[in-house]
């Protein structure tokens, strides 16, 4: 009698596991049906904004003509872009410890501001070399599109 007591726990174990088991698998669908879906709606976001920015550039170059267009919004781009590349990079001074931190640079010319920001962004991914071909970049195809 004890031997099928036995047999019938361990039956209702396995059952138990079973259940946890697909309670699991329901949850890892779920969140993956929910990611996919995050990232559907990232694209479409991506999308929208592309969308958006065509209809600025359209807007300004019925004001003020390609060229400029062409500048105002590679600028206020790159302009963005910087400020993302400073938000980030100052997010993770907050964490250093005061020794670490390097001493401010005092800029005497634009020389100097240049290289300060310049070296600021070494080895970060994006610099004002980044900046500038961005810049350079928006004006020769305003050029072109005139």
């Amino acid at each position: 009698m004890a031997m099928i007591e036995n047999i019938f726990r361990l039956v209702g174990g396995v059952d138990a596991l079973r259940g946890t088991v697909a309670q699991a698998q329901g949850r890892v669908r779920r969140t993956a049906q929910r990611a996919a879906l995050y990232a559907a709606s990232g694209l479409v976001a991506l999308v929208a904004v592309g969308f958006l920015i065509a209809a600025l550039w359209v807007w300004l170059a019925s004001l003020y003509g390609a060229l400029i267009a062409n500048l105002l919004v590679g600028g206020g781009l790159a302009i963005l872009a910087l400020a993302i590349a400073v938000a980030t990079s100052s997010a993770g001074e907050a964490q250093q410890p005061a020794a670490a931190r390097p001493e401010p640079v005092k800029a005497e010319s634009a020389a100097d501001v240049l290289a300060a920001a310049n070296a600021a962004f070494k080895g970060e991914g994006v610099g004002l070399q980044s900046t500038l071909v961005a810049i350079v970049i928006g004006f020769v195809v305003g050029r072109l599109l005139r």
